[in-house]
């Protein structure tokens, strides 16, 4: 063949982008759309079909939940499996181009099968050239019947069809199920679909919840009955309960109190009771009712804390919920309980309208209050089965101001007060103060009365160590650096101050009043002064001493606690060890405090000593320079002259 005959053979573009297998292919396309939908609706009809005959077949024999879960399994394995049979039979048919070209040549009325034969013999492997002329005149003729081609004549609708119908039919029967079972149509819906949920069978009338069910009540106290129900109601509900230990059981009908509610109170029970209720055609029982006393608060006891500015002040235990504190104290309440509590936040504080919480720690509440004012509160609380305390006892707590610290001076070297005393005497004095929280500061101030002279006051501190709430001292009053003249009346008084903040209180005692004398040193013996302040100082123990005391006493319980539990015979072995360690950490604390005063004392002795040394050694050198200054007075002084002593 020569180079012009080659060019006039025709020449067929490839099949996949032939215009005739592009119509082809849209339209087969199109069926398999219509088929996936087809299975879709079937699949929704199986379903609805299944849940309509299983929620008629509940209605009548009432399927038990194991049962209902058993047919549901069964039922989503038999979908599963025809849903795929179904989808392999439909979307596989029909994949050959020469079943969709004889269909359009049917449908367009041609018995020639042109479209076919075209089809044919482009899908051959190979082509010859007449062949391919042939093909080229049909692939026109077939171009143009596609041009007039309706493609839903050609696509099999019957699979959608059908599949709508049945899904109709089955939302159909659904609708007429629920027009006839109204406001049970959802329990049997929900019975068939969540078997696993404990549901009731579907009755006309539905109980839904029965107070107080299965749980406590409290003796002798009425108990009030609930009924709650849905769909048709009934003049009056039924209970029918019986007593441990009765032959019959009662019935008591309650009244319909409010929109499908019945309820009424019994008198109270004494033993526990099995109860069961019934409304028209539903039914729900056998209950338990157990039987308790109802909470109390059995004691309060209370725990005064000072104002932070008297921290050193030990804290006070008072038996009972009343109690009066000083203004700025904190109160610890602590409140023993009958049943324990339902948990660690379950009391409460009713003070006034407001409500502080209470923790709970077993059977024994805790809170702490401010007391920067007077109150009155309750003490309340829910115990583990739910049920509140009786209203508890009213207490109160009364707030008292901070008083000033009262002080009193005596003279204990003389009986009469005001007896005279020489102007190079030495007074035996006892200064005493108290305070409602503690002394901080105690001083004895001395000055002359009746003079215009102005000297520089003079005063001796005698000062506690800690602040205590009552400080008596015995001390020696020098009157010598007063430089005092016979004639003169010295007024002495102790001033008394506390630890209140930002400014203490101050309370002076009523004045001494000594009058001066002409006379010589005096100064008392050290074995007498010693003698004296030994049975005049009687000043109570200091904080520290109180609380060595306090865990001695603490540790010397246990002890106590420990015999006792060895004189039994099944002693909890535990609980011993529990105890021993307590009382050995109380002994440590208690030797701990006492060796550190020990130590703190024993420095202070030495201060002292050292401060009696410095003060002897300097009245010694005044002395000695006194007499230096004496003796050079006399040695040059003038004589007299005698012829003037004469004259005169």
């Amino acid at each position: 063949m020569d180079t012009a005959q080659k060019s006039q053979t025709p020449v067929l573009e490839p099949w996949a982008k032939d215009p005739v297998a592009s119509r082809l292919r849209a339209i087969r396309i199109r069926e398999t759309l219509f088929d996936l939908l087809g299975i879709i609706l079937a699949a929704l009809a199986a379903v609805a079909t299944y849940v309509a005959a299983e929620m008629v077949a509940d209605r009548i024999l009432e399927i038990s939940s194991v049962n209902r879960m058993l047919l549901w399994t069964l039922a989503a394995w038999s979908l599963a499996g025809g849903t795929l049979f179904l989808a392999a039979r439909l979307l596989l048919r029909h994949r050959n181009f020469r079943f969709h070209a004889h269909e359009v040549d049917k449908v367009l009325g041609y018995d020639d099968d042109m479209l076919v034969s075209y089809v044919d013999l482009r899908r051959g492997t190979s082509i010859s050239p007449e062949q391919l002329e042939a093909a080229v005149l049909l692939k026109s003729q077939s171009i143009e019947r596609l041009k007039f081609l309706d493609v839903d004549q050609v696509v099999d609708l019957r699979p959608l069809t059908r599949s709508a119908w049945a899904f109709g039919g089955a939302l159909a029967a659904l609708v007429v199920l629920y027009v006839c079972w109204a406001s049970t149509f959802s329990d049997s819906l929900y019975r068939c679909v969540i078997p696993w949920r404990p549901i009731g069978p579907p009755r006309m009338t539905q109980i839904t919840q029965v107070l107080p069910g299965t749980g406590v009540a409290v003796l002798g106290e009425p108990v009030s009955f609930s009924v709650s129900t849905r769909g048709a109601s009934a003049s009056a509900a039924t209970l029918v309960y019986k007593v441990d230990g009765a032959a019959e059981g009662i019935e008591e009908k309650l009244p319909l109190t409010d929109r499908n509610v019945y309820s009424k109170d019994l008198p109270g029970f004494t033993r526990a009771v099995t109860y069961s209720v019934r409304c028209n055609d539903a039914s729900k029982g056998p209950f338990r009712l157990l039987l308790v006393d109802r909470p109390v608060v059995t004691a309060v006891n209370l725990r005064i804390l000072p104002p932070p500015y008297a921290s050193f002040a030990p804290a006070r235990e008072v038996a009972g919920g009343n109690a009066s504190v000083i203004a700025g104290s904190h109160v610890q309440i602590s409140a023993a309980v009958s049943q324990p509590a339902q948990g660690t936040a379950s009391g409460w504080l009713q003070v006034g309208a407001a409500r502080q919480p209470m923790t709970s720690d077993g059977r024994t509440l805790f809170a702490t209050l401010a007391a920067d004012r007077a109150f009155e509160y309750r003490i309340g609380y829910v115990d583990v089965n739910g049920i509140p305390c009786r209203e508890g006892l009213l207490y109160q707590i009364k707030t008292t101001l901070d008083q000033p610290p009262k002080a009193t001076l005596t003279r204990e070297d003389s009986a009469i007060p005001d007896a005279p005393a020489g102007h190079m005497d030495v007074l035996l004095l006892n200064a005493s103060a108290s305070d409602d929280l503690g002394i901080g500061k105690l001083s004895v101030s001395a000055r002359v009365l009746g003079t215009l002279e102005k000297r520089p006051p003079y005063a001796v501190d005698v000062s506690p160590d800690v602040p205590n709430a009552s400080v008596t001292r015995a001390f020696v009053f020098d009157l010598r650096p007063m430089k005092l003249k016979p004639g003169d009346t010295i007024e002495l008084i102790a001033v008394a101050e506390d630890t209140r903040r930002p400014k203490p209180q101050r309370g002076e005692s009523a004045p001494l009043r000594i009058p001066i004398k002409q006379g010589v040193e005096r100064t008392p013996t050290p074995a007498a002064t010693e003698t004296f302040i030994a049975r005049a100082d009687v000043t109570p123990k200091n904080a520290e001493e109180q609380q060595i005391e306090q865990l001695g006493k603490a540790a010397q319980d246990i002890l106590q606690q420990i015999e006792k539990m060895l004189a039994e015979k099944d002693a909890d072995q535990g609980k011993l060890a529990e105890l021993a360690n307590a009382e050995e950490k109380l002994a440590d604390q208690a030797k701990d405090l006492a060796d550190g005063k020990q130590n703190r004392d024993r420095e202070g002795a030495e201060d002292q000593n050292r401060d009696r040394q410095g003060a002897a050694e300097k009245k010694d050198g005044e002395e000695k320079k006194d007499g230096e200054t004496g003796r050079r007075g006399e040695e040059g002084r003038p004589r007299p002259r005698p012829g003037k002593n004469r004259r005169q």
